[in-house]
């Protein structure tokens, strides 16, 4: 995906005016009861717990939901990212 977003929404001393484009790829996503649960596979090692890894991929997550109800017209209902290398999940 492709989605356009104000410059300042990715860095606040960026110009608003500005458009900057981000682009992703979403790993997996599916439906459950009308919505969207959106899952993202991360393969970083993590020294404790999963929550390193929601602090730090949670803006990614925004970004992928909102292009999928872009796209689709449905609400996203969960963000779940997958580690890997703990064979655990959290949602974001």
């Amino acid at each position: 995906f492709v989605i356009s977003r104000s410059a300042a929404k990715i860095d606040e001393s960026w110009d608003e005016s500005e458009r900057v484009l981000v682009q992703g790829i979403i790993d997996a996503w599916f439906w459950e009861d009308d919505e969207i649960v959106l899952v993202d596979y991360k393969t970083d090692h993590v020294r404790n717990d999963l929550r390193e890894l929601a602090d730090k991929y949670r803006i990614q997550l925004e970004y992928y939901a909102e292009a999928l109800e872009r796209v689709t017209g449905h609400a996203v209902r969960e963000k779940i990212i997958y580690s890997v290398r703990k064979r655990d999940f959290i949602r974001v």
